[in-house]
């Protein structure tokens, strides 16, 4: 059985992705570089790929949600590499799929 857990709106964390550094950057790095910018994450790791399992280019970052880290958005180096920092794209409660049958099972029958 499958189970499903939603944060509390005020206990929310910021969730960043970083892209365009490569699949071995030290996750510790990433730490030293973040706090020289101030900021002081609560996790790093690396986001794998779910159907192959490999790691992809991809590092997501947990910071507390506060008007001072939402301006990691704004860094566009870490090292020497160039980056982009987006915010984590949740994921849908439910697939589309699931949703279009939902609403055809409620639709009412034509008659005969």
């Amino acid at each position: 059985m499958r189970s499903h857990t939603f944060e509390m709106a005020d206990n929310k964390q910021l969730k960043a992705v970083i892209r365009g550094l490569p699949t071995d950057f030290d996750q510790k790095e990433i730490a030293t570089e973040l706090k020289g910018f101030g900021f002081d994450p609560s996790h790093i790791s690396i986001l794998r790929n779910r159907k192959t399992n490999t790691n992809m280019p991809l590092f997501l970052v947990v910071l507390k949600r506060t008007q001072e880290n939402k301006e990691i958005f704004h860094i566009t180096n870490i090292g020497f590499f160039r980056v982009v920092i987006e915010p984590l794209k949740e994921k849908p409660q439910m697939p589309p799929a699931v949703l279009y049958i939902a609403a055809r099972s409620f639709s009412p029958l034509p008659s005969l």
